[in-house]
């Protein structure tokens, strides 16, 4: 998801809310009655720049999630350098 305007902490709260609400779904994962469906999410916030690509911003989105996901469920990794 891309949030345009948005700074890092109001970013994260926007992630927490997210987190939140799926947890609160309960959502079965694979049709186990004590399993429930988990979510990772991987955040990142840039001042746009000349020497910034997107994709280096995509990058390091991506290295927030995998460390989110190597971390535990339900897990939000913020990453602020690039």
């Amino acid at each position: 998801m891309i949030l345009p305007n948005t700074q890092a902490e109001p970013a994260l709260h926007i992630a927490e809310m997210i987190l939140t609400a799926v947890k609160a779904m309960k959502i079965a994962d694979n049709g186990h009655v004590d399993d429930f469906f988990t979510l990772n999410l991987g955040v990142t916030s840039v001042i746009p720049s000349s020497e910034l690509s997107m994709n280096k911003l995509i990058v390091t989105a991506e290295k927030a999630l995998l460390q989110a996901k190597l971390a535990s469920s339900d897990r939000i990794v913020i990453l602020t350098k690039y």
